[in-house]
C-alpha cells in the first residue's frame, strides 16, 4: 500500500509542475502573449470584421495589455500596452470594428510593445 501511495504523490506532482504558468517574459511577442494570457483575465470581443479576428483587452493588468488577432493569421496576436479603457470602449461601441482600428489604432505607436 505504501508503494501506491508514493507514486500517486510523485504523479500529483508531476502533474502540478508541469501545469504551471509560464514565467514572466517580456523579450519577445510570442512570450509575452504567453504570459499576459496565463496571468491576467481577458475582456474579449469577437467582432463579424473582414480582418479582425479576436480583441483580448486586459484590464487587471498594470499595463493594460490588448491583443489584437487578425483573420490573416489568427495565432499571432499584435501586441499593445497602456491601452486606456476609455478607448476599449469606444471600440467596443464603435458600429465597423475594423473601421475605427484603422482610424485609431493601426500604426499608431502610442500604444506598441517593445520587447524588453
Amino acid at each position: 500500500m505504501k508503494p501506491l501511495k508514493i507514486l500517486l504523490t510523485l504523479l500529483t506532482l508531476l502533474a502540478l509542475t508541469s501545469c504551471s504558468k509560464p514565467a514572466k517574459d517580456l523579450s519577445s511577442y510570442e512570450s509575452a502573449r504567453a504570459w499576459i494570457s496565463s496571468e491576467y483575465t481577458a475582456e474579449v470581443m469577437e467582432p463579424s470584421s473582414r480582418d479582425i479576428h479576436r480583441v483580448e483587452y486586459y484590464p487587471g493588468s498594470p499595463r493594460q495589455w490588448l491583443i489584437v488577432y487578425f483573420n490573416s493569421n489568427k495565432s499571432k496576436g499584435y501586441l499593445y500596452q497602456k491601452f486606456p479603457s476609455s478607448l476599449w470602449a469606444d471600440w467596443k461601441a464603435a458600429d465597423s470594428k475594423g473601421k475605427w482600428y484603422k482610424l485609431n489604432l493601426k500604426g499608431n505607436r502610442t500604444y506598441f510593445f517593445t520587447p524588453e
